[in-house]
């Protein structure tokens, strides 16, 4: 299969100047994000928020945040991000979350998560 696709670029090349098959190759351009002044405040669930650095994140780059719903069950983080942003609501552990909890919590324009990090993952070896 790769084989025939080279020799058909190749002749499709010397003949027309073009790549077969460029055309499925293009990439999509997004279109381009609104200046600040006209974004609209958005709603943002966080899964595995940890300290809630997906929050002061999207501050920085602008978002005015509407509302902002952690789940995040270490203590030394929750403790944290009360500390730091008291706005935040906090739900907990993510295995008791449903879709009825979710539809109260929201809607949401963004729902984003964190990786999980283990004790293995964060020891020295």
């Amino acid at each position: 299969w790769y084989q025939r696709r080279v020799r058909e670029a190749v002749v499709s090349t010397q003949s027309t100047g073009k790549v077969a098959g460029e055309e499925e190759y293009k990439t999509h351009v997004p279109p381009p994000i609104p200046s600040i002044s006209k974004r609209s405040s958005i709603r943002v669930l966080s899964l595995f928020d940890g300290i809630s650095t997906g929050l002061v994140s999207l501050k920085n780059i602008g978002f005015q945040i509407e509302g902002y719903v952690s789940s995040e069950v270490d203590e030394e983080a929750l403790k944290v991000s009360q500390l730091h942003h008291p706005e935040v609501v906090q739900i907990g552990d993510i295995t008791s979350l449903t879709p009825q909890r979710i539809s109260e919590l929201g809607p949401f324009d963004l729902v984003m998560g964190g990786s999980l990090v283990t004790t293995s993952l964060m020891s020295t070896h």
